[in-house]
Parts: C-alpha cells; structure tokens; sequence
C-alpha cells in the first residue's frame, strides 16, 4: 500500500530520497518517547477532526503504535523495527471521543524502551497526557 507521502513524491524519487534523509536525521536526534506523543496527539485530533471516536493503540507484541478510527488504519508506526525499542502498556489501547476527552474508564501507562535506557508516558482516563522517566 503506497502512503500519502510517497505518492506526493512518486514522480520525484530523488527529491523523496533527500526528504527520508532529513527525516532520519531529524528522528535520529528524538527522545524515545517523543513517538507515543506524536501518536497520541494524531489520535485525538483525528477524534475532532472526523467526530469519530478514535483509538491509540500500542501492540507490545509487534512493536506497532496505530492510530485506528471506524476500522480504518490512519497511522501505523513500527517502532521495533525502526527504532529498536520494545513497548510494554498497561492498556493496548486509548480511545478519544469526538470531542478529543479521553474514553473509557482506566489510565493508561505506555513504556517505551532500548537497553537500560526507558521513557514513559501515562494518560489519565480524560486525556490528560504526562511523561515520567
């Protein structure tokens, strides 16, 4: 499956090429958790954005964060493979309302880690998002 981004730039390979190395270089310099808040943020603004109840998961088993709404995948990014992190959570996964609350009724911890080094983040049931080391 072709993503946004590589069909914007399928008639400029040289110019995607350049983009995935500024890309590397930009994500080589990010802490580990910087990931699950770019996920989660996706999450709820695309709970507002469509008025659709929307999900963040986080698969400890493959390594995968997803952003999910009405079964339709709107991201996916396999932190294991490309990061070489291992994620444990509390909750594989937190939905948003169509107003951008946190649904449901437990908090929620995600655990990202590489060797000894590990970066936390912990939502409340309402959305309220806060990182711990």
């Amino acid at each position: 499956m072709t993503t946004n981004h590589e069909a914007a730039f399928a008639e400029r390979p040289e110019v995607y090429a350049a983009w995935g190395q500024l890309n590397s270089a930009i994500k080589a310099g990010m802490d580990l958790r910087r990931y699950e808040l770019v996920t989660l943020a996706a999450a709820r603004a695309a709970a507002s954005r469509r008025s659709a109840y929307t999900s963040f998961v986080a698969d400890p088993r493959t390594g995968h964060l997803r952003v999910v709404s009405g079964g339709e995948v709107l991201l996916e990014r396999d932190l294991q493979r490309s990061r070489g992190v291992r994620l444990e959570a509390s909750r594989e996964s937190v939905t948003f309302a169509p107003g951008g609350l946190g649904w449901g009724a437990a908090n929620t911890t995600v655990i990202v880690s590489r060797g000894a080094r590990s970066d936390t983040v912990v939502m409340s049931r309402l959305g309220r998002v806060r990182t711990a080391w």
